[in-house]
């Protein structure tokens, strides 16, 4: 035997008790047994919210309820678009599958694909029905499971506007942090972009054996958000090989952030392959009186397509360009205790001239740090 009740939301308080411990009162009910039911809401925001229970998925009669749910966290990128649906009963296992419907938007959902995320209420695991029945008429979907929990109507990120695998600068300004005084100078990054749809990872070369050098993301439209250790970025590109964004961290109660320049890496302007004479001048360094003095040293440089190498005093590091801009970061060991993170950036004129910039940035086993930068000048050597 099988009888349903059914309970809408303006008498909930008055008609429908709620069972205690957190489980929110049932909007609708139903005792169904071994041959098979349903129950539906019909008013209300779950207007449409439905159970069908097939013959023989339950062996005896069985008490099941539609309520109102909290809000699934589905994940960066995603949307909800749709109110959140709690069945019961929510731990027992049925001996075949049921169909739940639930109400969802079809003008919030566009012409997005609609998906259902289901909450285990008990352990907080999601499982993604990434092909529900859609009826955008009525604006119902519905999933097919074997265990009730809470479900709600999702639409993942937008398809992306852009594919930005590959190699790119980032240029970090307007720089700040709470408190104050913490803030790092502007400067610039070099990356690496994995795309494959509407997930990103990001990988900042400046320290590849740092774990938090990895973001990872999702991407909607041109929109892209990634995060990593104690970073948040989000950018979006204006086209194909630029873009602008911000980023915000906070870590040991101190909150940071930039604004942020994006350029693709560009063919090379010039092949700067050959000798060079750099010359180091107006150096600065923090705490003062450390700095190095005024000096030209030789370099040679090698190029090969966008990746070019810098050699001097026997050490060879790797960098990469944009077009007439070039960018090398490297750490090297001062001595058997200290690390020093080098950052050069140059730029050049024309295939014989170019400046730029250095930054060193020396740590010691005292957690003391000494930064170091230089405005550079680079003359090829006839």
């Amino acid at each position: 035997m099988k009888y349903v009740t059914s309970c809408f939301v303006l008498v909930i308080v008055g008609a429908c008790s709620g069972s205690g411990g957190g489980t929110p009162a049932p909007i609708a009910s139903a005792e169904i047994d071994s041959t098979g039911g349903a129950v539906d809401v019909q008013q209300g925001n779950l207007s449409g919210a439905a159970i069908q229970v097939p013959a023989n998925a339950v062996a005896a009669t069985t008490s099941f309820t539609i309520a109102a749910g909290s809000n699934v966290n589905a994940g960066a990128g995603t949307t909800n678009v749709g109110p959140a649906v709690r069945f019961g009963p929510a731990v027992t296992a049925f001996q075949s599958a049921i169909n739940v419907t639930i109400p969802y938007s079809p003008g919030q959902a566009g012409t997005s694909d609609v998906m259902v995320v289901q909450r285990d209420d008990v352990t907080g695991g999601l499982t993604f029905h990434n092909a529900p029945a859609v009826n955008a008429g009525s604006g119902l979907v519905t999933v097919s499971t074997t265990r009730f929990s809470t479900f709600q109507a999702f639409i993942g990120p937008a398809a992306a506007t852009f594919n930005m695998s590959g190699f790119w600068i980032v240029s970090t300004s307007n720089q700040f942090s709470t408190p104050t005084g913490n803030e790092d100078e502007n400067g610039t990054a070099w990356v690496e972009v994995t795309q494959t749809g509407t997930s990103v990872t990001i990988d900042v070369q400046d320290d590849a054996d740092d774990p938090e050098s990895l973001l990872m993301g999702t991407v909607d439209g041109a929109t892209y958000s990634v995060t990593g250790g104690a970073d948040t970025i989000v950018f979006t590109l204006t086209d194909a090989d630029n873009g602008t964004g911000t980023l915000r961290a906070t870590e040991d109660g101190i909150m940071t952030g930039a604004d942020l320049t994006l350029t693709r890496q560009q063919s090379a302007t010039f092949d700067i392959g050959g000798s060079w004479s750099v010359t180091v001048s107006n150096s600065a360094s923090t705490p003062p009186g450390n700095e190095n003095e005024n000096e030209t040293v030789p370099f040679t440089f090698t190029q090969v397509g966008t990746t070019w190498t810098l050699t001097n005093d026997g050490e060879t590091h790797t960098g990469f360009l944009s077009g007439a801009r070039y960018f090398i970061a490297f750490n090297e060991t001062s001595d058997a205790f200290n690390e020093v993170e080098v950052l050069v950036e140059l730029t050049f004129t024309d295939a014989n001239n170019g400046t730029g910039t250095l930054v060193s940035i020396e740590e010691f086993p005292d957690e003391s740090i000494i930064r170091r930068t230089a405005d550079l000048t680079v003359t090829r050597t006839p």
